[in-house]
C-alpha cells in the first residue's frame, strides 16, 4: 500500500521489539490508540520522555534509552524495505522537460541535450500521441489515465520548442494537429475545462486558470497558439485570453503566463 513503508502494525513492532522497549514506544508514541491507516501506526504523536516515565514510573534515562533501542530497530527494519517508486511516464511532464532540454541544445550546443530532447520528442510523438488523442501515460502498452488540459498544453508547446529547433514541417504539423485538438476538447463556450471526463461539457468551466507551481495550462496554450501562426487557432486564443481582466489586474502575480501570452497578443495585433 502507499506510504506502507513507514507504517507499523502491531505484530511488526512486537517480534522487534523487547517487551520494555515495546512498552516504552507505545507510550511515546500513542500506539495504544486505533492506527490511523489500515496497514498501521504512522509514529506521529511523540509524548514527552517526561511524561512517559511519569506513566510507566520508571527513570527519564531509562526511557531515553529504550526508547533509542526501539527506534534504532525499527529503522534497521524499515531498511530492509522495499521503497515504492512510481515509474509512470507523464505525458505533461514530459512536455516539459521537452521544452528545457530543447532550450538548452539551442542555448549550449551540447549533443546530450539534443539527444535527450530528440528522445523525449519520439516518445511523445510516438507512444503518448494515437494520432487522434493524447495518452497521459503509457505502460507495458496500456494506456494510463486521461490525458488532461495540462498535458495537451504542455505536450504541444514542448514539440513547438523543438519544431522550431529542427525545423522539420512534420513536427510543425504535430503541435498544429494537437493544438486544435486541445482547444476543442477543453475550450468551450468562453471557458476552460481541465479534463474532457465530466458528464456535461459544461461542469466546472473556468474563465481563466492561475499559474501555480506549474505553468497555468490554459495560458501555456494560448501562448503556444500565438506562436504556431495559424489564424484560426490564434482567433481562439485571443478570445479567451480577452476575457477575466478584473481577475488579472487585481491578482497580477498569480498570472505571469497569461500576461506573456497577452503581450504576445498585443504584439501581433501591432504587427
Amino acid at each position: 500500500a502507499e506510504g506502507a513503508y513507514y507504517l507499523w502494525t502491531e505484530s511488526e513492532r512486537a517480534d522487534l521489539l523487547s517487551v520494555e522497549e515495546h512498552e516504552v514506544l507505545t507510550a511515546a508514541w500513542s500506539l495504544d490508540r486505533p492506527p490511523e491507516f489500515q496497514t498501521g501506526h504512522h509514529l506521529n504523536h511523540r509524548r514527552s520522555v517526561q511524561d512517559v516515565a511519569a506513566d510507566l514510573a520508571i527513570p527519564v534515562e531509562r526511557v531515553k534509552r529504550l526508547l533509542a533501542q526501539a527506534m534504532g530497530r525499527l529503522l534497521e527494519a524499515r531498511g530492509r524495505r522495499t521503497l515504492p517508486a512510481d515509474t509512470k511516464i507523464l505525458a505533461g511532464w514530459n512536455g516539459l522537460a521537452l521544452s528545457a532540454f530543447t532550450d538548452a541544445a539551442r542555448a549550449l550546443g551540447d549533443p546530450r541535450y539534443l539527444e535527450t530532447a530528440r528522445g523525449i520528442r519520439n516518445y511523445l510523438a510516438r507512444v503518448c500521441w494515437d494520432g487522434k488523442r493524447l495518452h497521459r501515460s503509457i505502460a507495458r502498452s496500456r494506456a494510463l489515465g486521461t490525458a488532461s488540459l495540462q498535458d495537451y498544453a504542455y505536450v504541444a508547446a514542448g514539440l513547438l520548442a523543438w519544431a522550431e529547433l529542427t525545423g522539420e514541417a512534420e513536427d510543425f504539423r504535430l503541435v498544429r494537429t494537437i493544438t486544435t485538438a486541445a482547444w476543442q476538447r477543453f475550450f468551450i463556450g468562453n471557458g476552460w475545462r481541465l479534463t474532457d471526463q465530466t458528464l456535461l461539457a459544461t461542469d466546472g468551466l473556468q474563465e481563466t486558470i492561475p499559474d501555480g507551481a506549474l505553468p497555468s495550462p490554459a495560458a501555456v496554450l494560448s501562448l503556444t497558439t500565438l506562436q504556431l501562426g495559424d489564424l484560426e487557432l490564434q482567433r481562439l486564443a485571443a478570445r479567451a485570453l480577452n476575457r477575466a481582466y478584473d481577475q488579472v489586474s487585481a491578482r497580477a502575480f498569480y498570472f505571469p503566463t497569461r500576461i506573456l501570452a497577452l503581450e504576445r497578443l498585443v504584439g501581433l495585433a501591432r504587427d
